[in-house]
């Protein structure tokens, strides 16, 4: 409920990048990624953009982005490929941190995270228990 609860604050226009660094639910077996396609709740309530988009991988799911509206952003399964030019074709950023015995590269990942918070590309919106939503700030081009 932590990721309904954030996703449920943004509107249509959105697109919502989910970096899902830690998808395993304690009531499901441990390696059940339940939560990892949880952030698609924005897609489904309002129709906006999220990153987990799934169709197109499969000739039985033939829904894709229209030509030229795919955004940039690391495969599903591999959000420590981030980069930072991606992370500006979003408006906003949901994530699900690590905790101990995720990957050290997730953990590594969400140092990153935090770097890009400190630095003020991202914007707190909420926390909710092991999940946060940040708008993504858009630098100012220098005149």
């Amino acid at each position: 409920m932590q990721t309904v609860r954030l996703t449920s604050r943004l509107g249509p226009g959105d697109r919502l990048l989910a970096l899902s660094m830690h998808d395993a639910s304690a009531f499901l077996d441990r390696g059940n990624a339940v939560l990892h396609y949880s952030a698609v709740h924005h897609t489904v309530r309002t129709g906006g953009v999220t990153s987990l988009f799934w169709g197109r991988y499969s000739p039985r799911l033939p829904v894709g982005y229209r030509p030229g509206r795919e955004p940039a952003r690391p495969f599903d399964w591999s959000p420590c490929q981030l980069t930072e030019a991606q992370l500006f074709t979003f408006s906003h950023v949901i994530v699900r941190w690590p905790d101990v015995d995720d990957d050290e590269r997730l953990r590594e990942l969400a140092a990153r995270v935090v770097a890009l918070r400190d630095r003020g590309a991202l914007a707190t919106v909420a926390c909710d228990g092991g999940c946060c939503l940040y708008e993504v700030v858009v630098p100012k081009v220098a005149r």
